[in-house]
């Protein structure tokens, strides 16, 4: 028998729900657009208290965690190290993973920053070389 709060909607949306019941005891710390600026995001998790050794704490990212800042492989590396994240993607995720599957840049991959994470982060030899 459903709870009476999952009366009306179907069965994926009370999955959902009830893993959001379940994340709502722990302690979130949600982000969005870190643009590979991985020294300001440092900053903000400790002033707030965040420690990724604390299984309370789930950290949870809504889009846009590359392209623009100088701290691309620093980001990549700390969202790797954290077991308890949501990383959803955003627009520049999305250009990023696009890039990396066709192999090389397009125009826009330099005006928005997916060029250079590229490069940041060790990606250089894909395809047509970065730096044309």
């Amino acid at each position: 028998m459903q709870p009476e709060w999952v009366i009306g909607l179907t069965w994926s949306h009370a999955m959902f729900i009830i893993v959001l019941e379940a994340l709502m005891k722990k302690k979130l710390f949600v982000v969005s657009d870190i643009h590979s600026f991985y020294t300001p995001l440092k900053k903000a998790l400790d002033e707030k208290g965040f420690d990724p050794n604390n299984e309370n704490h789930w950290f949870i990212v809504c889009g846009d965690c590359y392209d623009r800042g100088d701290e691309s492989e620093e980001v990549l590396h700390f969202l790797m190290s954290l077991e308890r994240k949501v990383l959803v993607k955003g627009n520049h995720d999305i250009l990023l993973e696009e890039c990396c599957m066709r192999e090389y840049p397009e125009w826009h991959d330099g005006s928005n920053g997916t060029k250079k994470t590229i490069k940041d982060i060790g990606g250089a030899g894909l395809g047509r070389p970065f730096d044309e």
